[in-house]
């Protein structure tokens, strides 16, 4: 609030003398005065909101869900004996693995087999059954859903797929050689390796 006072001078006559002068204050209206502050000019104008999403790759996740990290290679089961007898007199050699667990897809197995006499008969398998039960192969295909055969004399080594049809199991080998000089000599012993290996996909959580 603001108060103006002037100041100012009244001529009058008392008794008809001479003129005096009185001096006197009139106060003046109140004035209100308002002050409103002006925004400064070094405002910086409002920005806009901005959305963002983000995707990992390859699907969206939430926290404590798992995201793919890479393929690998995962050596699934492996095998190696020497001297193993593998002749007529024993049956044959027999292999067996644990009980185990693999993901859907095929395995890829590659093998060893060297006797001492000629080479031997090979069959090879993924399966649950308890008595290694194979299948009939196709004639002339030597294979069927986890299984793979080579007759007589066409088994050294290689390396090939194996499509079981089934993820939980055991390895079974069972390799033959008959003797080539007769029943003199119905021992046979080998050098036999085995490694089944499988692409698996590894994962992590968030």
């Amino acid at each position: 609030m603001l108060w103006i006072f002037f100041r100012g001078e009244l001529n009058t006559l008392e008794g008809g003398g001479p003129m005096r002068i009185a001096r006197f204050l009139i106060p003046a209206v109140a004035l209100t005065v308002a002050v409103v502050a002006a925004p400064p000019a070094a405002l910086a104008a409002r920005k806009a909101a901005v959305a963002m999403t983000f995707s990992a790759t390859p699907d969206p996740v939430a926290v404590g869900e798992t995201i793919t990290t890479r393929t690998t290679t995962k050596t699934v089961w492996q095998y190696s004996g020497t001297g193993v007898e593998c002749g007529p007199a024993t049956n044959g050699c027999h292999i067996f693995s644990g009980d185990l667990e693999i993901q859907p897809g095929p395995l890829n197995v590659s093998f060893l087999a060297q006797c001492t006499q000629p080479r031997p008969s090979l069959m090879m398998g993924f399966t649950d059954d308890p008595t290694n039960t194979a299948p009939t192969p196709d004639p002339g295909q030597y294979t069927a859903p986890g299984w793979r055969w080579w007759p007589n004399g066409g088994a050294t080594g290689g390396e090939f797929d194996l499509a079981p049809q089934i993820t939980q199991g055991h390895f079974y080998v069972h390799a033959l050689v008959k003797p080539a000089f007769g029943p003199a000599h119905p021992t046979t012993t080998c050098t036999i390796s085995v490694t089944a290996t499988q692409q698996v996909t590894e994962t992590t959580p968030v």
